[in-house]
């Protein structure tokens, strides 16, 4: 009898655990996203290769996962201005398959276009969590940037 409780509690709760392991994406994105909002309705966001961004706002609470070697390559400003309570995880989509590319600011940039991360998460990227060329207008503010590398380590 015992086989058969266990056989059913594996049963009832295989389907409540399959969504929280295989969370699946809200918005499916391939292609360069310019002059756009990315909100929690939307999240997550599901970088499929790397992009060029410019003007985006991200608003708290969204997710943003990208798959392996996916970067974000930011040419004018990003603003991801999570909070305390609803930070902005930017993660690998999924972390056994491989590292994604992380965020790339480049440059140059008009003056006064601040890119600013606030109460942000960048993790599990392989070419560094944030990487700064030629722009001098990014501002990081609260944000844990933690468990990334980089090719020379």
């Amino acid at each position: 009898m015992r086989i058969r409780s266990s056989t059913l509690i594996t049963a009832l709760a295989a389907p409540l655990l399959a969504p929280a392991l295989h969370a699946q994406c809200g918005t499916s994105i391939n292609t360069p996203v310019f002059n756009a909002t990315w909100t929690a309705q939307g999240s997550p966001y599901c970088v499929n290769a790397t992009i060029q961004v410019g003007n985006l706002t991200i608003q708290p609470g969204v997710e943003v996962r990208l798959a392996p070697g996916a970067s974000l390559q930011v040419a004018t400003w990003l603003r991801a201005l999570g909070t305390r309570t609803q930070p902005i995880i930017f993660e690998a989509q999924n972390l056994g398959a491989g590292r994604w590319g992380g965020i790339e600011f480049t440059g140059p940039v008009a003056p006064n276009s601040p890119s600013q991360l606030l109460h942000c998460i960048v993790t599990q990227a392989g070419n560094s969590g944030v990487r700064i060329l030629d722009n001098e207008q990014v501002v990081l503010e609260r944000c844990w940037i933690h468990d990334n590398t980089s090719p020379s380590d």
